[in-house]
């Protein structure tokens, strides 16, 4: 974007909202872009309270996950989880 169009939109601004919410207008819109910006850094970087998964806590599907991932391939070449799924249906 150019400097025009950058004074173009300044203009409507100005003339949709007046000078005097301006002020308030872009104390709004840096807190916002604050608490975005600690957001996606909570999100991106867990804090010391964040552990691994005990393995111990994990609950019947995740284990049933890790069971299936870590066997090997049947013989006849056919997926795990479609053996898995096939035993479990009949």
């Amino acid at each position: 974007m150019g400097p025009v169009e950058l004074l173009i939109i300044a203009a409507v601004i100005l003339v949709l909202f007046g000078a005097s919410k301006l002020p308030q207008l872009g104390k709004g819109l840096g807190r916002g872009i604050k608490e975005f910006k600690e957001e996606t850094r909570e999100v991106s970087h867990p804090g010391p309270d964040a552990q691994p998964l005990n393995p111990e806590l994990r609950t019947g599907t995740q284990r049933e996950v890790v069971d299936v991932v870590s066997t090997e391939l049947p013989r006849d070449g056919r997926s795990v989880v479609t053996t898995e799924v096939r035993e479990r249906q009949g």
